[in-house]
Order: structure tokens, then sequence, then C-alpha cells
């Protein structure tokens, strides 16, 4: 009785371990496939390093996620995660233009105040033009010089918020998983009728 309540215990654990494993991973592999054609052209580089620290978190989760301390670990994770995510839309949203070569769209990361190399350019066309049209006239190797310090700020900034999102991308999937789980069972427990002392009559 014992071995069979042994084997049923090792084998829910392996069960439940492999449902985490696999949408965790799935996760993962989505995440990095659709960042892969957000990230800046200048910083293409780290989407190696983004892949393999979302390996590490992956098995970080497995390896600590059971237990009190290791559910507390996950949901402070989580909480990490939502932030980070917050912060990489911003940059994403507000500091990433699109600029068209030929047949191709290519995405570029610039900072947040022109230097005064910058506004020269800008000037050299008085019926005015945009950041992303600038880029295209003179190249993006120039966005450095553009863009001066703000620049290099920006892009250390979104550098280590990309990285942080894929480290943390299976532990916050997981975390919004439990909170989800715990959440609904608590809110099935308040839904089902108090029959305690209920006398029924047929």
């Amino acid at each position: 009785m014992e071995i069979q309540m042994s084997i049923r215990l090792k084998w829910e654990q392996f069960d439940d371990d492999f449902v985490v494993i696999v949408l965790s991973a799935i996760v993962v592999a989505g995440q990095l496939v659709a960042l892969g054609g957000l990230i800046p052209y200048q910083l293409k580089g780290l989407y190696l390093p983004g892949g393999l620290l979302s390996l590490a978190g992956l098995l970080l989760l497995v390896k600590y996620r059971r237990g009190a301390k290791g559910g507390r670990n996950i949901l402070k994770l989580t909480i990490v995660g939502c932030l980070v995510y917050a912060v990489f839309l911003t940059l994403q949203s507000s500091l990433v233009i699109s600029v068209y070569y030929g047949n191709g769209r290519f995405r570029f990361l610039v900072g947040t105040m022109l230097t005064e190399q910058g506004i020269y350019w800008m000037r050299q066309f008085p019926q005015g033009i945009s950041p992303s049209e600038l880029i295209y006239q003179i190249g993006y190797v120039y966005i450095p010089v553009i863009y001066g310090n703000s620049y290099l700020v920006v892009a250390t900034t979104y550098s280590i918020i990309y990285l942080m999102m894929m480290f943390v991308a299976a532990p916050t999937f997981y975390g919004f998983s439990m909170v989800v789980r715990v959440t609904a069972s608590q809110l099935l427990e308040k839904s089902k009728p108090r029959l305690a002392g209920v006398r029924f009559i047929y």
C-alpha cells in the first residue's frame, strides 16, 4: 500500500513537472521568436544571451519552485517580471523607430535628446524631417552622434531590461498561472452552496 502511494505521488510530481516544463518552454520559445523581430538592429547581439538566460530561468523554475519558500520566490519574480515587461514595452514603443531601406523594414534604438550635431543635421532640411528620415538620409551608424550620451544610457537600459525580461519569462508565466489557479480555487469554494444543516424533504 505504501509502495503504491509512493509511486502515485512520484508520478503526480513527474506529471506536474512535465506540464510546467512544456508550458514554460513554449512561452520562452514563443517570446524568443516574437522578440527576435523587435530587437533594434544595433542590439541584435542580445538575442543569443537572451536565449541562454531564458533557459537558465526555466531550469531555475523547475528546481526551486516547490515548497512555501519556492512559491514566495516565484511570486517575487512574477512581480519583478511585470515591472520589467512594463519598462520594456515603454522603451520599445517610444524609443525604437522603423526605417525602410528598399523593401526591408529595420528597427533602430534612438536616444532621448539630440546633440548639437544632431540638431545641425536636422536643420539642413528646411521642410522638416523626422528622426527616421534623418537616419535614412545619413545612415544608422551615426545614431550615437545624433543622440550622444542619451543614446548610450538608453542602449544600456534597454539591454539590461531585455536580458532581465528573458530570464524571468518562465517564472513570470508560472507565477501568473499559480495566481490564477489559487484565485479560481477560492472563487469555486465560495460559489459552492452551503448545505450544512439543510434538511431536504422529498
